[in-house]
Formats: structure tokens, C-alpha cells, sequence
């Protein structure tokens, strides 16, 4: 299987890169089936003086559902076990990226609810409760799917894999951890967190918070000033680079690179011993030496 479905995130990217932006989709007929839900775009750079023109960048949505894709009825409906014997690669893959991107719409309309409706009070309840669901639902899809491509699917390249894999990991990444940047999540994450004791949350609910928290101090999400939000960020950058270089020293290193000497003359500035360990045990003194 090779990119049945085209990635959103690699139009998007693209969109965001080139400092595009984004809207709404056009209304279609009225004799045409309406989505459920609408696509809410932001624009990521800051807004220009003056606009002469519009690119409208949609991502392709699969037409998976629960009803025409064996894989979603089964997740859907909390059977044991992911029907995989008799799903197609084409319907789990096309599934979980639908069910992702499902998962997406719901943390943005969730996400817009915390913003506007500041008459909600912020608990567990409200604030975890609406995404916990459904993104427990993306994890496993994704995972499944996952497990499929090691074991079941016909056997291909690791660059075949990386590639069939690359954008759907992307895409779960993104829209799992896309809650923790946002503010009022923050906010309401703190708040809850504070009235610990008056809020009776259990192990698990507590637990589950204090990495939320954690997951944003360590990501320097928690900063909002632009000045200190870019001076991390190149902090960041800097030290990715010394580990890569670090990392890439470490592989060099490891490789093993063997040269025949041929001609003692090369070597007779050598140390006797060093000599004694690199020629060849049968014949020491005439036999080829190896580094």
C-alpha cells in the first residue's frame, strides 16, 4: 500500500510555510448532503496589510464510516477485537486517518468551548471528559493499524513502510498533543490541578493532569511572551543539533574500516608492539598487517 490517501498535514504544511491563507469551503448545493461538522482554519502568520488574493487549501477527507468500513463498526461498537482478518489494508488505513481527523474537529470545537464559554466551571468533567473518548479510540486505531503493517501486510521495504507510515504518525501526533498549546487548556488544566482536594479526582485523573502539566513545562508551551518563546525555541534548535552531531560522531565511530599494508616500508616508524598486534598471527614478520 502507497499513500492511498492523500495526507492533510502535507497541504497544510505547505499552506503554513508559504504564509497562505486559509478559509472556509465554499457552501455546496442544497440537494447535496451537508458534513456534519465545518472546517475551522487559522491563520498562522500575522495578517497582511493587504490582501489580493485567497488560496483555499482542503484537506482530503476520507468517505470512511462506520457503516460502509468494517474496521470503524468494530471500534465503534467495542467489540474485543479489531476485525483485521477481514478489513482491507485500504479501510484501516483510510479508517484511522478519518478517525483522526474526527478526533481533530472535536478538540477544535472543544478548544472554541473553553474560550467563549467562560461560564463553564472548569473540572475534569468538563475540561478532559468530552476528548478522553475519542482520542483513547485514535490511539488504538492507530496502533492496530500499525500492528498490521509489521505483521500481516506483504512484505516491503523499510523506506516503503516509512513512507506508508510517515503522514498518518504525523497526523495522530499532532492531533493528540495540539491541546496542550492551547491556553485556556492550560488554564483550565492549572485550575483544576489547584482545587485538587475540593475536585475528589482519583489516581488516574490525577496522575493524567500532572503529566498534562508536566508535558507543557518541558515543551516551554507554558510560555506565551514572544520574545522568550523564541528564545527557547532557538535553545532547542542548538542543542538538537549538538545531539545530532553527538549521535552522528557515535555512528562513525562504531563502523569498522579495515586497510590492507602491503609494503612494510609504510609501516616502519610503527611501535614493535602495536606492529605485533595488527600483522598476521601465522606469519608475524612478512605476513599483511590489517588497521
Amino acid at each position: 500500500m502507497r499513500n492511498p490517501v492523500s495526507s492533510p498535514l502535507r497541504w497544510l504544511n505547505v499552506a503554513k510555510s508559504k504564509g497562505l491563507l486559509l478559509m472556509q469551503p465554499p457552501m455546496t448545493s442544497p440537494n447535496v448532503l451537508q458534513q456534519k461538522r465545518q472546517i475551522m482554519f487559522q491563520m498562522e502568520n500575522e495578517k497582511p496589510s493587504r490582501l489580493e488574493g485567497y488560496y483555499v487549501v482542503q484537506p482530503v477527507v476520507p468517505d470512511e464510516t462506520p457503516e460502509n468500513n468494517v474496521f470503524l463498526s468494530n471500534i465503534t461498537r467495542n467489540e474485543d477485537w479489531p476485525a483485521i482478518a477481514k478489513a482491507t489494508p485500504k479501510e484501516i488505513y483510510e479508517g484511522t486517518v478519518r478517525m483522526i481527523m474526527e478526533y481533530g474537529a472535536t478538540h477544535q470545537d472543544h478548544m472554541e468551548f473553553l474560550k467563549e464559554d467562560k461560564s463553564v466551571e472548569k473540572t475534569f468533567d468538563t475540561t478532559l471528559l468530552p476528548l478522553l473518548a475519542e482520542e483513547y479510540d485514535c490511539e488504538y486505531a492507530f496502533n492496530t493499524l500499525l500492528m498490521r503493517m509489521l505483521t500481516d501486510w506483504p512484505e516491503c521495504t523499510t523506506e516503503a513502510l516509512k513512507d506508508d507510515i510517515h503522514y498518518v504518525s504525523i497526523l495522530c501526533y499532532n492531533q493528540s498533543a495540539v491541546k496542550i498549546r492551547h491556553k485556556k487548556f492550560q488554564e483550565a488544566l492549572q485550575q483544576i490541578y489547584e482545587n485538587k482536594n475540593e475536585e475528589h479526582l482519583n489516581a488516574w485523573q490525577l496522575r493524567l493532569i500532572e503529566w498534562y502539566l508536566a508535558e507543557i513545562r518541558s515543551s516551554s508551551f507554558s510560555v506565551h511572551n514572544e520574545k522568550d518563546y523564541k528564545f527557547l525555541s532557538s535553545s532547542e534548535n542548538l542543542l538538537n543539533n549538538f545531539h545530532y552531531k553527538y549521535m552522528s560522531n557515535i555512528t562513525f565511530t562504531n563502523e569498522e574500516c579495515v586497510h590492507v599494508v602491503s609494503d612494510r616500508k609504510h609501516l616502519e616508524h610503527a611501535p614493535p608492539h602495536a606492529l605485533k598486534l595488527l600483522a598476521d598471527g601465522n606469519d608475524p614478520e612478512t605476513g599483511l598487517g590489517e588497521v
